[in-house]
């Protein structure tokens, strides 16, 4: 036998407790997963326009070079 006493229950300090909140009796939790998939779908051919498709490269290049100037001046 120990000669010690049993730890005594701390004094309880309701400030320092986290506040779980108190669900109601009788309540169903409402438990629901995420299951939309985290990449897109992927593109295929048939996704690009067919104005895009008849383009010249230089043409692809300008348009790449006017949409990156105008996410710039969007973000700024």
């Amino acid at each position: 036998m120990s000669a010690l006493p049993p730890p005594s229950e701390p004094p309880s300090n309701p400030e320092k407790q986290p506040d779980i909140g108190t669900p109601s009796e009788g309540a169903p939790q409402d438990v629901t997963m995420d299951t939309t998939p985290d990449q897109p779908a992927e593109e295929t051919w048939a996704d690009i326009p067919e104005d895009v498709m008849s383009s010249s490269t230089e043409d692809i290049l300008t348009r790449i070079r006017l949409i990156d100037n105008d996410i710039k001046v969007c973000n700024n």
